[in-house]
């Protein structure tokens, strides 16, 4: 039997389970819906997972503890996806928020993973998710992200939006999410900042770092806050809009709207085409940026488990426990180290001799671009003007003679 649709339908007869109210208390700090969309996730999968299977929260996890055989209860639940029609990334986000639930009770490891990817792949049959517009997809580079930053930000705000994207690898809603606290000692000086946060698609945590370059702008935007007289705390958001002369933490929507007009700024506005529901779709968004990143620090060297950690993957599942505590993997002085190797392909506003552009220095080269495209523009005018009165008096030449 398939749990029912909706609202609170599918998970609200767990919610007296007591390991499913500790697991609400701890991830959700007792909130299923708001900011923490990854608790109602994993609630709805447990949901359907346990319904089919005719068991409980708390009997799953005292099953797989005991070291209980699973796949039978893998098995019924794909087929009841199956069943119900559910496809591509929808069944990954299904199985994503079982795998939070048993994390967070570490059962993770008592689950067969190899087997249940097998399972899936042979009840889905290639069905999983591909993005019919990957290959229409295009590639921010170095180039085009020095040149977002220099011809289409035009406030310390959206350049600290778009260093951050970059240099931290961090997803977009992700972004939006964070407080000012959640980057480490942003007040001192160092070459890169750490930032631990959960991310909020799969509730997992994660660290990942900026350069001292995103952060100085971060700086900057939190300094203008403050002149215009908010008050600036560790709880504060880290991006915010202003609703009369009131900040709040920015939107996803509002967000989108200031990405897209940084792309399309920079002269990086094709559609690609338009979705099932209706919405177009782009050569360039920011997902790309997080793309970008995972490019950098393959390129810089780094090894493919940092990268994986770096982006807020699960490190354990994909690379096993040995794996993970040999290449010490989960330690943020150990990730910091292999971040530091990719500092030059993260930093993007630098001098022929390799130092970073301060905020004033940057401020002075934008209003000498202006400058310069207003002069260009003038002598465009003045050659034409010249070219015009050359072929007039060639004109008034060839009347004479004849």
């Amino acid at each position: 039997m398939w749990p029912r649709r909706g609202g609170q339908g599918a998970y609200r007869k767990w919610l007296n389970d007591e390991l499913v109210a500790r697991f609400v208390d701890a991830v959700g700090d007792g909130e299923v819906w708001g900011r923490k969309w990854a608790v109602y996730n994993t609630l709805k999968s447990l949901a359907i997972f346990c319904e089919v299977n005719g068991l409980s929260p708390s009997e799953l996890v005292e099953r797989l503890k005991n070291g209980g055989d699973s796949r039978e209860l893998w098995e019924s639940f794909l087929l009841a996806l199956r069943r119900r029609g559910v496809k591509g990334t929808s069944v990954k986000n299904f199985i994503v928020g079982i795998r939070n639930f048993l994390d967070y009770y570490e059962v993770l490891d008592n689950v067969n993973w190899e087997q249940v990817n097998r399972l899936k792949r042979k009840l889905f049959s290639g069905s999983l998710s591909k993005n019919i517009y990957a290959r229409s997809e295009g590639e921010l580079t170095k180039p085009l992200i020095r040149r977002i930053l220099l011809q289409s930000c035009k406030s310390a705000r959206d350049r600290a939006l778009v260093l951050l994207l970059a240099s931290s690898g961090i997803s977009f809603g992700d972004a939006l999410n964070l407080n000012v606290g959640d980057i480490e000692n942003l007040w001192g000086e160092q070459d890169c900042y750490m930032i631990q946060y959960l991310r909020k698609k799969t509730a997992t945590k994660a660290t990942t770092f900026i350069t001292k370059e995103c952060r100085d702008w971060i700086l900057e935007y939190l300094r203008e806050r403050e002149r215009k007289g908010e008050k600036i705390g560790p709880k504060s958001p880290l991006f915010v809009s202003y609703f009369g002369h009131e900040p709040k933490r920015m939107s996803y929507v509002r967000g989108v709207y200031i990405m897209r007009r940084l792309f399309d700024n920079a002269g990086l506005s094709e559609e690609i085409g338009v979705d099932a529901a209706g919405r177009k779709r782009y050569k360039y968004h920011t997902h790309l940026f997080r793309k970008y990143f995972r490019t950098a620090l393959r390129n810089a060297g780094v090894d493919r488990i940092y990268v994986e950690a770096m982006m807020g993957h699960d490190i354990h599942s994909m690379f096993g426990i040995e794996m993970v505590y040999d290449k010490q993997a989960d330690k943020p002085e150990v990730l910091m180290e292999q971040y530091r190797r990719a500092l030059h392909e993260l930093t993007f506003l630098e001098q022929a001799e390799g130092q970073v552009v301060t905020v004033e220095e940057l401020e002075r080269l934008v209003q000498r671009i202006k400058e310069l495209e207003a002069k260009v523009k003038i002598l465009q005018m003045l050659d034409r003007n010249v070219m015009e009165r050359s072929s007039r008096k060639n004109s008034d030449r060839k009347k004479r003679r004849w």
